[in-house]
């Protein structure tokens, strides 16, 4: 978020929006990368994938109108996932991503 700091003299904001999954043709990909097992316990949290178009309202709000004086600021928008992660409602402990063992 440094350009946000860097560019606030100018009229620039910058922000990040970080998506959970999202019901689109690359979650295949997606899951085969990261694992079934994983997207599918992070969804059992979040309840479902987002659709393309709530990802798009969350950027519009960014974008434009009332978020005008929003600067330097990362929107999670998943469903609350992180929020749980975050607060201890979802238990990392029995995450896919804990039962990995090392090897060496």
């Amino acid at each position: 978020m440094l350009h946000a700091g860097e560019l606030l003299g100018s009229g620039i904001r910058c922000n990040v929006v970080s998506p959970g999954p999202v019901d689109t043709p690359l979650l295949p990909t997606f899951r085969e990368q990261i694992g079934d097992d994983r997207i599918d316990w992070v969804l059992s949290h979040s309840g479902r994938a987002a659709t393309p178009d709530e990802i798009a309202e969350a950027i519009e709000w960014l974008a434009v109108g009332e978020s005008r004086w929003v600067n330097g600021h990362h929107l999670v928008v998943d469903g609350g996932y992180t929020s749980g992660l975050l607060s201890g409602w979802v238990d990392v402990a029995n995450a896919p991503a804990a039962k990995v063992t090392h090897v060496e």
